[in-house]
């Protein structure tokens, strides 16, 4: 019975070795995967989320032409289209514009950007290193 096990643990091992050579040669260990590959994957994933978004507006748009076509303003709208479709698209930028002018003048941008840039570690750094500056440069005008 000894023998038996020993001889399939050392099957086993001569296995294990060789699918583990195996896969080195394929290289399916090199592949790094660290808190930099992370980040750089979710950035990746947070621009590709940003291009859907633009993708499911024009979607958006197309289904409430269509679903608009059925009443007399959504009749009104196809018929003089020519007009009608540059009207609406000056209205929406109009409106973009408006939302966005609105958004800066509450302060709701620049405040969200104030707490981004609180909690990057590097700008922190460099806020830090500059209000040290200024501390030294008022002790050396005292």
């Amino acid at each position: 019975m000894n023998f038996f096990m020993l001889n399939l643990k050392t099957s086993m091992n001569k296995v294990h070795r060789e699918l583990h050579t195996t896969i080195k040669k394929l290289n399916l260990i090199r592949m790094n995967i660290n808190k930099q590959t992370l980040i750089r994957w979710k950035i990746y994933f947070d621009r590709a989320r940003m291009y859907i978004g633009y993708f499911q507006f024009l979607m958006l748009v197309v289904i409430f032409i269509n679903s608009i076509r059925n009443n007399a303003f959504g009749k009104y709208l196809v018929e003089y289209s020519a007009i009608s479709i540059p009207l609406l698209f000056v209205v929406f930028v109009g409106g973009s514009l408006f939302l966005g002018y609105l958004d800066s003048r509450m302060g709701i941008r620049s405040e969200e950007m104030r707490n981004l840039s609180y909690h990057n570690p590097i700008q922190r750094e460099m806020l830090e290193i500059l209000k040290e500056l200024r501390d030294e440069k008022k002790k050396e005008k005292s």
